[in-house]
């Protein structure tokens, strides 16, 4: 794979202002055909795929009965009835076997695609990108991962470098360029967009995550864990939740270090961290904090760092 060459801070950048292109390594995709693949599959997440447009991706989550993740998702129409999904690696195995598992008369049927691959192209630009690049790719649907605009392109293994080649020439052409995985921890950290097996996980409810507004419909009809979740929203208030934190004071900041408030307490964990350049490379964190100790602007203390909460996930 070819390695992003701009400074980490420039390919945040291009994220935010222009186009940066990145395949995703960790994203694998199953694919959902089948005469009942609509209704069953609206049955299974947690989002509305009545609001899904043809051409974009929809957010959703997979929960399980007592309303925990099992996997969050981006879910497209491939039209002919068939839907992809663009699932974590780290999530694939399970959800697989819970989908599978509530597949009781319908006609659906489920695979996992290993010949398939995800280029992605985030940013304001992303669609002129796409539609500058040498020739138009089937499988391009719109999917926003960053919260700035995007289009994924989904592309078999062995072409995933060459549209990845493709995109990056008409991405730098926009001021945009290639991106590697600093660039996009440091963009997306800015963004305090949570990622499954890292921000949240098995453990979490929707809620805690910081996904209830993004990823859940609280006006569709039933699907597994509904009720949970339903319930947790209506009583308007969750044990612990996910806050953006910026350091005051240079200093390195990890993944699991414990969150004091200002009287010592341990309050939660940091679940992702990165220096950002442009902060004289104070560290950028989300963390996990007891809902109680949650308030915007508290100052915090990570592992003698001084931190701030500037946001809080919901």
């Amino acid at each position: 794979m070819v390695e992003a060459s701009h400074p980490v801070a420039e390919q945040a950048r291009a994220l935010r202002d222009t186009v940066g292109v990145r395949i995703l390594p960790e994203a694998r995709v199953l694919v959902v055909s089948g005469a009942d693949a609509r209704s069953w599959l609206n049955g299974q997440v947690t989002n509305d795929l009545g609001k899904a447009v043809p051409g974009s991706a929809l957010y959703a989550l997979r929960v399980g009965v007592r309303g925990k993740i099992i996997s969050d998702l981006w879910i497209t129409d491939g039209g002919d009835g068939t839907f992809l999904l663009a699932v974590s690696d780290l999530a694939c195995g399970p959800l697989l076997t819970s989908l599978e598992h509530h597949i009781i008369m319908e006609d659906v049927s489920l695979h996992l695609r290993d010949d398939l691959r995800i280029v992605t192209a985030q940013g304001p630009q992303a669609q002129a990108a796409l539609a500058q690049a040498a020739a138009a790719p089937p499988q391009a649907f719109h999917t926003d991962r960053l919260g700035r605009g995007g289009v994924d392109v989904v592309t078999g293994v062995d072409g995933a470098e060459a549209a990845a080649e493709t995109l990056t020439a008409a991405a730098e052409g926009l001021g945009g360029c290639r991106v590697g995985e600093e660039g996009w921890e440091l963009a997306r950290l800015r963004a305090a967009i949570p990622q499954f097996g890292r921000d949240f996980g098995e453990e979490s409810y929707p809620q805690e995550a910081g996904l209830g507004a993004r990823a859940v419909s609280f006006q569709k009809g039933c699907y597994v864990g509904q009720e949970v979740v339903f319930k947790i929203e209506k009583r308007g208030r969750v044990s612990r939740c996910l806050v953006l934190l910026a350091a005051t004071e240079p200093g390195p900041v990890c993944a699991s270090d414990a969150v004091h408030d200002a009287a010592g307490t341990t309050v939660g964990e940091v679940t992702s961290s990165t220096a950002d350049p442009e902060a004289q490379g104070c560290a950028l964190a989300l963390a996990r904090l007891r809902s109680a100790a949650t308030r915007q602007a508290a100052a915090v203390n990570v592992a003698g760092v001084g931190m701030t909460v500037q946001r809080i996930l919901g």
